[in-house]
């Protein structure tokens, strides 16, 4: 109980229960699941506050409490800040990031650190994909189809992994006017 690593492992299942508790709509439990959680993960912080696996498993519990209540995602979202600063060239700790700003509807921020991950590594294929799938939900077209064609023509040559999301992306940008095209104005009577 002295140890850190033992306060995160205790946190991690009660976060898990927690968001068992709630799928089971046992709200009494998963809210007291979740309180003791989080003093655990507190707790395990405290004890070891340079630890970095610490970090991200105090990101992970609260990913799994936000299945309680969505506040939580702020302090996931807080732990892997602190994650990322002890580690700032770790990508997975931008991309994991990224997809936490995304999910709470914060897309200039996801966006900026997408973007931020896959300079780190640029051959980080999963990143780049779920980039461009948020880039296509953004209606950013041309930005995800660059994202996918860098994967097949750079990262995984000669296969076509992707190629029905490049078809649609193709599709929806010939389908906008360009730029320098005037707008369509009906026929005079």
């Amino acid at each position: 109980p002295n140890q850190a690593e033992y306060w995160e492992q205790y946190a991690l299942v009660l976060g898990q229960l927690a968001a068992l508790a709630q799928s089971t709509e046992n709200s009494t439990a998963a809210a007291s699941l979740a309180q003791e959680a989080v003093e655990g993960i507190n707790q395990a912080t405290t004890t070891n506050p340079v630890h970095l696996n610490i970090w991200k498993s105090r990101a992970r519990v609260f990913i799994w409490l936000a299945a309680v209540s969505e506040e939580f995602y702020d302090s996931a979202i807080r732990a892997l800040e602190t994650a990322h600063q002890l580690a700032p060239t770790d990508p997975k700790i931008l991309y994991n990031l990224a997809l936490l700003h995304e999910a709470t509807h914060q897309f200039e921020q996801a966006d900026q650190v997408y973007q931020q991950a896959i300079e780190l590594k640029p051959n980080y294929e999963q990143a780049r994909k779920s980039y461009a799938e948020f880039l296509t939900q953004q209606q950013q077209y041309q930005a995800a189809l660059d994202q996918y064609r860098y994967i097949e023509d750079v990262l995984k040559p000669n296969e076509t992994l992707f190629a029905e999301e490049i078809a649609a992306l193709e599709a929806s940008l010939s389908a906008q006017p360009s730029p320098t095209e005037p707008p369509s104005t009906p026929p005079l009577p």
